[in-house]
This record gives C-alpha cells, sequence and structure tokens, in this order.
C-alpha cells in the first residue's frame, strides 16, 4: 500500500506546486477540517479561506494560507484549486495585521462609500494569513 501521495497546487496565475512525498494534509473545507492520508476515499469539496498543512515523507510540516477553492482527492493525489496560495514564510505578518485593522475600521466605520463585501472579504483574508503564520510557529 502507498505511504505518500500527490499534492498539486494551482492559481488562476500560476502553477504554486507539485509535490511527489506528501504522507498527510490537513485542509479546512466549507463543513468542517478534512485530514488526508494516503489512499484516502475519493473526495471533491469546497475550501475556506484558511491555512492548508500537509506533512512531507521527512515528517517536515508546511503551512499555506488557501484563498478558498476546491479540493479533490482521488487515486494518491490532492489536487487544489484555488484563487491565492502563499506559504507561511512569504507572509508578512505585519503587513497582514495593518491589513487586517483597515479591512475592520472600513466594517466598523461603514459608509454608502465602503463596499462592505469587499472589507469582509479582506478581513477574512486576512485573518487566514495570520492564522497560517502562527500556524507554522507552532
Amino acid at each position: 500500500m502507498e505511504k505518500v501521495m500527490q499534492l498539486e497546487i494551482v492559481t488562476p496565475d500560476k502553477y504554486f506546486m507539485k509535490l511527489d512525498n506528501v504522507k498527510y494534509a490537513y485542509f479546512n473545507a466549507l463543513d468542517g477540517g478534512i485530514g488526508v492520508f494516503a489512499n484516502h476515499l475519493p473526495l471533491i469539496t469546497a475550501l475556506k479561506d484558511a491555512p492548508f498543512k500537509y506533512r512531507d515523507d521527512s515528517d517536515k510540516e508546511h503551512f499555506i494560507h488557501l484563498s478558498g477553492g476546491f479540493a479533490e482527492v482521488m487515486n494518491n493525489k490532492i489536487t487544489i484549486l484555488s484563487i491565492q496560495a502563499e506559504a507561511a514564510e512569504d507572509i508578512d505578518l505585519e503587513r497582514a495585521k495593518a491589513a487586517l485593522k483597515r479591512a475592520e475600521e472600513r466594517i466598523s466605520n461603514f459608509t454608502e462609500d465602503v463596499n462592505i463585501q469587499r472589507a469582509q472579504a479582506a478581513k477574512t483574508r486576512a485573518l487566514g494569513r495570520i492564522k497560517t503564520v502562527e500556524a507554522a510557529k507552532q
């Protein structure tokens, strides 16, 4: 029986990564968290804007922020299609915190010229990026 899986993460603007040595992956679906080991049953699910974790064959954990999207698990391969993907080590934590503060200020000081949906999306994205960095530090 296989002990590792392939992982591909694709965004509209780039092929983010392709690995052949993933032992475990965890992602946040709209209806809860899902952990995947090799030989997992087929699955397709929508993803939240949240951290994605995977462990390689040397047992090192990696964290990536996914901006929503979809995950497919089939034949020992996980395919992630996401609006945006960003490795935890590439996230500027101070910039993410500043974006969160700006979004929260826009929401709390709502006026007609503020696009509330955009502000909510910016807040969700900033929180996801912050959570990804914090998860990687643990």
